[in-house]
């Protein structure tokens, strides 16, 4: 096994540099279309969110090669998705041809399925395009439904797991004809999928009540992991999301003059310089350089108000207030600044000021705050 893990990993590395350093784990999810991550040693899974597929999702699939985490549904929606792996999002689909798509496994940049025209007939080994959504059959696999596959990198063989009521077996398949090899029973009913995990056993999720299975590649028999809470039609293994970074104002909030309360009288349409050191958990500075989008000035008049989003630009000093609510960088001080405008802020009352992150790259903590109150 251990040989089998260090070839799958060389596999990996080869087919994206990037991700020699990134961390891999089991995905799944089920007919309904809930996404979900599964760490075997806890056996439990995580929702990530739900892919807008418009029938029955049969499995997902990721691909090493581009990044990108695809997912088939059944008979009547027939679109082969690119999934969004923190969200489940549908960032794109193409059409399939009328039937369905049980198992997905990609073997370098090819993506091979098994596709049935009907829920009992006997299915085929076909080759994705992935860009179109056609098919190219390779042939016949001489059983029923095969609800999902597994590539062995280290032995360069491909697994298949029987479906459509009947006792699962597990079978090889050969991917210059397509014919599928008996391996052995595993006992179980229902299984929806199969992957190879990144310590290179073979796992099997039960489709009926979310077993989790280890599974012998030499006889098929299967050994009970443990359950999920979710029942599972698709598996995959694949990078895991690298966590979402939080940045803090160093924990001491705006710089001066904004380090304390400021008043301000019913006349007074002054602008306030809002500044702020951002650091990371490390207390490296975060600069322009490290996001994608700046933070932006969130402001909310008294207790439950709703938040200001942008500003009028009628009531902005020309030349002295920021015509926008998105802070810009001074690579000579280092701070983040925006000139906040007050005119627009008529009503008496207390004023809270937070910056906030610019996208859903990275999360600024609470500590970048700051109250202003303006007297009747």
């Amino acid at each position: 096994m251990r040989k089998q893990a260090i070839a799958i990993l060389t596999a990996i590395i080869l087919a994206l540099p990037l991700a020699a350093s990134a961390d891999l784990g089991l995905f799944g999810c089920d007919q309904n279309g809930n996404l979900f991550s599964i760490d075997i040693s806890t056996v439990s899974a995580t929702f990530i969110g739900h892919m807008p597929i418009s029938y029955h999702t049969t499995e997902i699939e990721y691909d090493f090669l581009s990044g990108k985490l695809y997912a088939a549904d059944n008979v009547v929606g027939n679109e082969l998705h690119v999934i969004h792996p923190t969200t489940g999002d549908s960032l794109e689909f193409v059409n399939t041809p009328t039937g369905g798509l049980n198992g997905l496994e990609f073997v370098g940049s090819t993506l091979y399925a098994t596709f049935i025209t009907d829920g009992r007939g006997p299915s085929s080994l076909v080759i994705v395009d992935t860009s179109t959504g056609s098919l190219r059959t390779v042939g016949l696999t001489d059983f029923g439904p095969i609800s999902g596959l597994a590539y062995d990198a280290a032995m360069g063989i491909m697994y298949g797991i029987t479906a459509g009521g009947s006792p699962a077996n597990l079978v090889t398949i050969d991917l210059s004809t397509g014919a599928a090899a008996l391996v052995g029973p595993t006992g179980l009913v229902r299984i929806g999928s199969i992957e190879f995990g990144d310590d290179g056993n073979l796992y099997g999720g039960s489709s009926a009540d979310g077993t989790i299975v280890q599974l012998n590649t030499s006889t098929g028999a299967a050994t009970l992991i443990g359950n999920v809470g979710y029942p599972i039609t698709g598996l995959t293994l694949a990078e895991l999301p690298a966590p979402i970074p939080t940045y803090s104002c160093a924990g001491i909030g705006f710089e001066p003059p904004f380090d304390d309360i400021i008043t301000l009288n019913k006349k007074n349409k002054r602008q306030i310089p809002v500044k702020m050191f951002l650091v990371d958990d490390q207390n490296n500075l975060i600069t322009d350089e490290d996001v994608s989008a700046p933070p932006v000035v969130n402001v909310i008049h008294d207790t439950g108000a709703e938040p200001i989003p942008d500003y009028n630009p009628e009531l902005v000093p020309p030349g002295l207030s920021d015509d926008e609510n998105k802070f810009r960088f001074d690579p000579i001080e280092g701070l983040w600044i925006i000139n906040l405008a007050t005119k627009q802020f008529t009503a008496s009352g207390q004023y809270t000021v937070t910056a906030v992150e610019g996208d859903s790259t990275y999360v600024i903590d609470s500590s970048c705050i700051g109250i202003f109150i303006r007297l009747p």
